[in-house]
């Protein structure tokens, strides 16, 4: 099973969850695969997240490959 995620922004995320919209912004991009679901469950992930800011102060862009 797969989640892909294209300039998908944090703060739809933030807003939904009703917490203030800008607590968390940038431009997600990227993908996650679950795998063994039923068994061992593990995942891969190569996910980018453009323009990351937290309660208004700019972190930068992160880059996040797991497997």
């Amino acid at each position: 099973m797969g989640i892909s995620f294209e300039n998908f922004h944090l703060s739809t995320l933030t807003g939904f969850l009703q917490v203030d919209p800008l607590f968390a912004d940038g431009t997600l991009n990227g993908n996650i695969v679950l795998n063994d679901l039923y068994t061992q469950l593990n995942f891969t992930t190569d996910l980018t997240i453009n323009s990351l800011g937290v309660e208004r102060d700019t972190i930068g862009d992160i880059n996040a490959k797991i497997s």
